[in-house]
């Protein structure tokens, strides 16, 4: 886990969930290690703060990485009513 990352991650979830929210971002790799940070940032930017998100999260990523990716980066042209998001 990079540091721009743990930054993040300690900055979204407080001492009960933080744990947790690592082990979640752990087990998710991006197929390219390069993109990794980038999917963990995305990841913790759209799970709000709610472990119970992140972990709906990383099984889409699981799935596909580039839904997370498109979500988290372009959020206006993914909004939850047109059906590209998952409701969590």
């Amino acid at each position: 886990m990079t540091e721009k990352v743990r930054r993040l991650l300690n900055a979204s979830f407080d001492d009960d969930t933080r744990a947790e929210a690592e082990q979640l971002l752990s087990s998710c790799e991006a197929d390219d290690r390069s993109q990794e940070e980038r999917l963990h940032l995305a990841l913790i930017k759209l799970s709000h703060n709610d472990l119970r998100k992140l972990s709906h999260l990383v099984e889409a990523a699981r799935k596909d990485v580039r839904d997370i990716l498109y979500w988290a980066e372009y959020p206006e042209s993914s909004e939850p009513n047109n059906g590209d998001q998952p409701h969590l």
